[in-house]
Protein backbone atom coordinates (compact mmCIF):
# COMPACT_ATOMS: atom_id res chain seq x y z
CA UNK A 1 0.00 0.00 0.00
CA UNK A 2 2.88 2.25 0.82
CA UNK A 3 4.40 1.82 -2.57
CA UNK A 4 1.13 2.25 -4.39
CA UNK A 5 1.27 6.00 -2.50
CA UNK A 6 4.26 6.82 -3.36
CA UNK A 7 3.48 5.48 -7.28
CA UNK A 8 0.18 7.45 -6.87
CA UNK A 9 2.36 10.80 -5.60
CA UNK A 10 4.68 10.56 -8.28
CA UNK A 11 2.39 9.61 -11.04
CA UNK A 12 -1.09 10.13 -10.43
CA UNK A 13 -4.16 7.45 -10.01
CA UNK A 14 -2.85 5.67 -12.78
CA UNK A 15 0.92 4.41 -13.61
CA UNK A 16 2.62 4.88 -16.96
CA UNK A 17 2.17 0.98 -17.52
CA UNK A 18 -1.44 1.54 -17.34
CA UNK A 19 -1.76 4.62 -19.76
CA UNK A 20 0.38 2.10 -22.14
CA UNK A 21 -2.32 -0.87 -21.49
CA UNK A 22 -5.25 1.74 -22.52
CA UNK A 23 -3.30 2.53 -25.55
CA UNK A 24 -2.09 -0.78 -26.67
CA UNK A 25 -2.21 -1.32 -30.18
CA UNK A 26 -3.28 2.64 -31.33
CA UNK A 27 -0.36 5.39 -32.57
CA UNK A 28 -0.08 8.15 -30.25
CA UNK A 29 -2.31 10.35 -32.52
CA UNK A 30 -5.10 7.53 -32.41
CA UNK A 31 -4.47 7.70 -28.82
CA UNK A 32 -4.80 11.56 -28.21
CA UNK A 33 -7.78 11.81 -30.80
CA UNK A 34 -9.73 8.93 -28.03
CA UNK A 35 -8.58 10.58 -24.74
CA UNK A 36 -8.09 14.23 -25.86
CA UNK A 37 -4.76 14.56 -24.07
CA UNK A 38 -2.45 17.32 -25.26
CA UNK A 39 0.31 15.11 -27.62
CA UNK A 40 2.58 16.33 -25.29
CA UNK A 41 1.21 15.87 -22.18
CA UNK A 42 0.34 12.07 -23.31
CA UNK A 43 3.69 12.06 -24.92
CA UNK A 44 5.45 12.70 -21.34
CA UNK A 45 2.64 10.89 -19.17
CA UNK A 46 3.73 7.57 -21.13
CA UNK A 47 7.60 7.85 -19.89
CA UNK A 48 6.80 8.84 -16.63
CA UNK A 49 8.00 12.46 -16.86
CA UNK A 50 4.71 14.25 -16.10
CA UNK A 51 2.05 13.09 -13.14
CA UNK A 52 -1.24 12.27 -14.83
CA UNK A 53 -4.10 14.29 -14.48
CA UNK A 54 -6.58 12.68 -12.22
CA UNK A 55 -9.98 13.50 -15.00
CA UNK A 56 -6.86 11.87 -17.73
CA UNK A 57 -6.09 9.16 -15.18
CA UNK A 58 -10.00 8.36 -14.69
CA UNK A 59 -10.65 8.26 -18.62
CA UNK A 60 -7.62 5.45 -18.59
CA UNK A 61 -8.69 3.26 -15.62
CA UNK A 62 -11.97 3.21 -16.96
CA UNK A 63 -10.68 2.40 -20.58
CA UNK A 64 -8.90 -0.29 -18.85
CA UNK A 65 -12.24 -1.44 -16.58
CA UNK A 66 -14.13 -1.92 -20.05
CA UNK A 67 -11.45 -3.32 -22.27
CA UNK A 68 -9.86 -5.83 -19.30
CA UNK A 69 -12.95 -5.95 -16.63
CA UNK A 70 -12.72 -5.25 -13.40
CA UNK A 71 -9.80 -7.47 -12.38
CA UNK A 72 -6.75 -6.15 -14.33
CA UNK A 73 -5.10 -7.85 -17.26
CA UNK A 74 -6.55 -8.81 -20.45
CA UNK A 75 -8.07 -12.36 -20.54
Amino acid sequence: AARRAWLAERHGLALPEEFRRAFAGMSLSEAVAESRIAKATLSRVLNGLRRATDDSALWVLRRLEDREGPGGKMP
